[in-house]
C-alpha cells in the first residue's frame, strides 16, 4: 500500500538531516518521490542514503530519495522569476523553510492573473524585492487607439488589477505584494522581470547600458528571495550579492586653510565571482579644487572567503 508523508512529518524529518535543506518537493507518480534541494557540495550521495534510511524507519519505505545539488552559479542564470521557478518543479512543495518559493509563486500568480486580466495591453510586468512592489507596465498605444480619456481608463485598469489580486492570492501571499504601481512602457531594472514576456520585452527595447544592469539583477535574484539563507557556507556566496552605493564627506584645515571632501564608490556584481567598483572623490584645499575618478575590477575566490 502507498504511503504518502504529510508536510509536517516530512519538515521534521528534513530537519533531523545533517545537511542543510532549503526546498524539499515531493512528486506523485508511479512512484512517490522525495526530492531534496542542496548548495552544500559532495554530500549528495551520503545525503540520499541517510535520507532514504530515515524515511524507511518512518514507514514511508515506498518513497523513494532524490538528492540535488545547485550551485550559486546555476541560480544567476535565471533571470526571471518564472525561469527561477522551471527549475523547481514539484507537485507539492513539501519543505520551505524561507518561504522564498512561497513568495516568488505568490508573485508569478498575480502576474498571470494580470496578463489574463488585461491580455495584450500588459507591456512587461517587473518586481522590485526590496521595496516588495509589483510594477506593470502598460502599452500606451492600446490606450490612446480605444479610448479619448485614458486617464479615467488608467483609474479603471488600476482598480481592476487590485480587484484581481484579491482574488488570485490568498492573504498570505498578499503580504507579499503590499504595493502596486501602474505606469507606461516596459519598467526597467533593477526590478526583476516576472516572467519571459517581459524580458523579451526589454531585451528588445533597452539599449546596452539597459541590458549590463539587467544581467547585474540576475545575480541579486537568488538573495532577493532569500536563496542567500539557502546555503551552508558563507563562502560559497557571490563576490557582490548586489549592487550598493556608499558615500563620505570629511573637513578640517591645513596650513590656515578650510579643505573639505566628499568620497562616493558604487560596485555591482559582475557574474558570481566578479564585481566592479566606481571611486569618485570631490573637495577644496583653500582655494583650490580636487577631484578625481577610479574604477576597479575584483575577483573573489570562495575558497579563501
Amino acid at each position: 500500500m502507498s504511503t504518502s508523508i504529510s508536510k509536517c512529518a516530512a519538515g521534521r524529518l528534513i530537519k533531523t538531516l545533517s545537511v542543510p535543506v532549503f526546498l524539499a518537493g515531493l512528486d506523485r507518480g508511479q512512484n512517490h518521490s522525495l526530492t531534496l534541494h542542496i548548495s552544500k557540495s559532495g554530500v549528495k550521495h551520503s545525503l540520499r542514503r541517510e535520507a532514504s534510511r530515515k524515511l524507511q524507519e518512518a514507514g514511508y519505505s515506498d518513497i523513494r530519495c532524490v538528492v540535488k545539488r545547485h550551485r550559486p552559479q546555476s541560480l544567476e542564470r535565471a533571470d526571471t522569476i518564472q525561469k527561477l521557478l522551471r527549475r523547481f518543479r514539484h507537485d507539492q512543495i513539501i519543505y520551505d523553510p524561507t518561504a522564498s518559493f512561497e513568495r516568488a509563486q505568490a508573485v508569478l500568480v498575480a502576474a498571470q492573473g494580470i496578463r489574463r486580466l488585461l491580455k495584450d495591453k500588459v507591456a512587461g510586468i517587473c518586481f522590485d524585492a526590496w521595496q516588495r512592489t509589483l510594477h506593470i507596465g502598460l502599452d500606451q498605444k492600446a490606450f490612446t487607439s480605444t479610448t479619448s480619456d485614458p486617464v479615467s481608463e488608467l483609474l479603471e485598469v488600476e482598480n481592476n488589477i487590485r480587484k484581481s489580486l484579491a482574488e488570485d492570492l490568498d492573504k498570505q501571499s498578499k503580504s507579499v505584494i503590499p504595493s502596486v504601481r501602474v505606469c507606461f512602457g516596459v519598467p526597467r531594472p533593477p526590478a526583476i522581470p516576472v516572467d519571459d514576456k517581459t524580458l523579451y520585452r526589454i531585451c528588445k527595447l533597452c539599449n546596452k547600458f539597459h541590458l549590463f544592469r539587467l544581467r547585474s539583477v540576475s545575480t541579486a535574484l537568488a538573495a532577493l528571495f532569500g536563496f542567500g539563507m539557502a546555503g551552508s557556507a558563507t563562502a560559497e556566496g557571490p563576490a557582490v550579492s548586489a549592487p550598493n552605493s556608499k558615500i563620505a564627506a570629511g573637513g578640517g584645515t591645513s596650513e590656515g586653510d578650510g579643505t573639505g571632501q566628499f568620497l562616493g564608490s558604487y560596485s555591482t556584481p559582475l557574474g558570481h565571482s566578479y564585481g566592479f567598483q566606481l571611486d569618485a572623490l570631490g573637495g577644496k584645499i583653500g582655494s583650490g579644487a580636487r577631484w578625481g575618478v577610479g574604477g576597479h575590477l575584483f575577483w573573489r575566490d570562495p575558497d579563501r572567503g
